[in-house]
């Protein structure tokens, strides 16, 4: 049984990202610490994203659509709609690692004191995209100090 004060809410939000939303959900699921809840903002997408968050038949996959008002915003409205007691942010083309929230709330155990913990990341890139890679500034091994909301 999980401590009702150590409850996550995963908060992804979407705007335009049906091609890689259904792997960032996935990635949230697949956690070796269960979140309480996925909560998706569809942040006024125009492509095929709310179908694609409502593919997910489970019941902690929760959907939201708000008027664009970008990603704080989008962030924001989730954290009000959250019942958990912490937050963990994931961006719509973003994966997690199984272990990520396990970790992460294993540092809040050793430090009460913590008010935000954030990860390492590496970034991978869409083989399909035009753009080319940039890897200004990513040291060998790949894995950069992770100051995003995603990490």
């Amino acid at each position: 049984m999980t401590d009702s004060s150590r409850l996550v809410s995963v908060i992804i939000p979407a705007y335009n990202c049906e091609d890689f939303l259904a792997e960032a959900i996935a990635s949230a699921l697949a956690q070796t610490y269960l979140p309480v809840e996925i909560i998706v903002v569809d942040d006024g997408s125009t492509d095929r994203s709310g179908d694609v968050a409502n593919s997910f038949k489970n019941p902690e996959v929760r959907y939201f659509y708000q008027p664009n008002s970008g990603a704080g915003a989008a962030r924001n409205q989730g954290t009000n709609l959250a019942r958990g007691s912490y937050f963990a942010f994931l961006d719509a083309d973003d994966v997690w690692l199984p272990d990520k929230l396990t970790l992460q709330m294993a540092a809040f155990d050793d430090d009460p004191g913590l008010d935000i913990v954030f990860g390492l990341v590496s970034q991978f890139y869409d083989s399909e995209s035009d753009e080319p890679p940039n890897t200004t500034g990513e040291p060998e091994g790949g894995l950069l100090r992770g100051y995003y909301p995603s990490a």
